[in-house]
């Protein structure tokens, strides 16, 4: 399992202007001497004319934008992920092929690609893998399959994920039509010194909540003011949640729940891994629905407990399967019925509209009230909650636990500019500054988006709903 913690991310793109070095690592990993090399030897020997950007202030891993002449053996990505171990390089991360940022694949074009790669790695590393079956429960919408490699200088992992279809390692029964088409997921590789340095972490190595309180929270009145996030006051508490950025694809869902494993020491579930569970497109996001159904399919699967938060602050558990009563929740009177159920503070925020002379928010369940909600109007209409909003958070990350924040964007400015101007998204709330009256977030967004903060009361009135992931442990 990798480090427990990951610092804020960095991704500033450097170059380093010289000549090109030596592009095929294959001989140094097949003895070993790569990772007894210290990081400025590596550089200079492989990194030199490459694009690369750390992405932790520890600099604990640095992502190398191959140009094409960093290789082992044939085997040469797009991108890679080297990871430190003090002055050294433990091991190397590649997606060789992921949905969300290279497309989808036909099942041939796929399965082409899973040969391919492992016949470069084969001879790269002068063994032969073993493997090839697929790993994990039965009936899980994941087919994926494992490689492995082992030799006296270091080893090697690959895992291929496809959902769908009739693969070769999850055939329908004969004469049967497959449940849903074929959709490619991701190829993934690890490459290390060992196998303990390209192990990941799954449900079964979650870390104690009392190791997270105690590794993992950060309070600004234990640093100086120096290294204080910008905008936070002494009394400033947060946790400290590894980076995932999703990039340009809709998978803020995905990426947020694979931080949140992270944290947990669940580093081995990546937020590809998730988007295949969520069924998430990378360009429309996650449906409301789906959401909710993904998140019950994750906390069953990954043995976690999932809870709701309402606007009141209660806290309701949330089981594998949905109940009778959530199931005749969803069924109203009437349409107005249906809007003051889900949103209750409509009712409120429509009685100050009426005072002022503003239109209401529409009683129909084909309108989001938090899509054509004025402001200002909103923050009167929800200033009640906004103490149970700050004691729940406090709760939460005294704890050690995140919560999952979905919010309409768009109502409120927000520092720095965010990809998404409006709509729908999902981030984190880790933490409270009781100085400022305001809750600490993150987006997984990348550099800027590590620690930011806002007025309570802002973050309560663009509330769509909140949900924890909380560990057994």
């Amino acid at each position: 399992m990798k480090k427990l913690l990951i610092s804020s991310a960095l991704a500033v793109l450097f170059a380093l202007p010289t000549a090109l070095a030596g592009g095929d690592m294959a001989e140094d990993i097949r003895s070993g001497s790569l990772w007894s090399m210290n990081q400025d030897a590596v550089t200079n020997k492989y990194f030199v004319g490459e694009m690369y950007s750390w992405l932790d202030a520890a600099k604990t891993q640095i992502r190398i934008h191959n140009r094409g002449n960093l290789k082992v053996g044939s085997f040469s990505p797009a991108v890679y992920m080297f990871n430190t171990a003090g002055d050294n390089f433990d091991s190397i991360s590649v997606m060789v092929y992921n949905k969300g940022d290279d497309g989808p694949m036909s099942q041939e074009a796929f399965e082409n690609k899973v040969e391919q790669t492992v016949n470069a790695l084969n001879e790269a590393l002068g063994v032969k893998a073993t493997g090839g079956k697929r790993a994990g429960k039965k009936g899980s919408p994941i087919a994926e399959r494992s490689w492995r490699w082992t030799w006296e200088g270091g080893a090697a992992a690959m895992e291929a994920a496809s959902t769908g279809g009739d693969t070769k390692t999850s055939k329908s029964k004969k004469g049967a039509a497959p449940s849903a088409p074929f959709e490619s997921e991701y190829i993934r590789v690890r490459i290390g010194m060992n196998a303990g340095a390209i192990a990941t972490g799954g449900a079964k190595d979650t870390v104690r909540r009392a190791d997270i309180k105690k590794n993992c929270v950060r309070r600004a009145a234990n640093m100086p003011e120096s290294e204080r996030p910008k905008g936070l006051s002494a009394k400033a508490v947060w946790l400290d949640v590894p980076m995932v950025d999703q990039g340009d694809k809709g998978y803020c869902l995905p990426a947020t729940v694979s931080r949140i494993f992270s944290l947990y020491g669940m580093d081995g579930v990546d937020m590809h891994t998730i988007a295949a569970m969520c069924d998430s497109s990378a360009s429309q996001g996650t449906t409301t629905e789906s959401m909710v159904k993904a998140l019950r399919s994750i906390a069953s699967k990954y043995h976690v407990k999932l809870f709701r938060i309402t606007d009141e602050g209660k806290v309701i558990a949330i089981g594998a399967k949905e109940t009778k009563k959530e199931r005749e929740s969803k069924f109203f009177a009437s349409p107005e019925a249906a809007v003051l159920g889900t949103y209750p503070w409509v009712a409120e925020y429509n009685k100050l509209a009426s005072r002022e002379g503003k239109p209401g928010i529409p009683l129909r369940t084909d309108v989001n009230p938090l899509e054509v909600a004025d402001p200002d109007l909103l923050l009167k209409a929800r200033s009640k909650g906004a103490k149970k909003f700050m004691d729940v958070v406090k709760k939460n990350v005294d704890a050690g636990v995140p919560l999952f924040w979905c919010v309409t964007l768009g109502l409120y400015p927000e520092v720095p500019a965010l990809p998404q101007s409006r709509g729908g998204h999902m981030r984190l709330i880790i933490g409270y500054d009781e100085g400022n009256k305001s809750i600490i977030y993150s987006d997984s967004w990348g550099a800027g988006h590590e620690v930011k903060s806002m007025e309570v009361a802002k973050a309560a009135a663009m509330t769509a709903d909140r949900f924890a992931l909380k560990s057994s442990r």
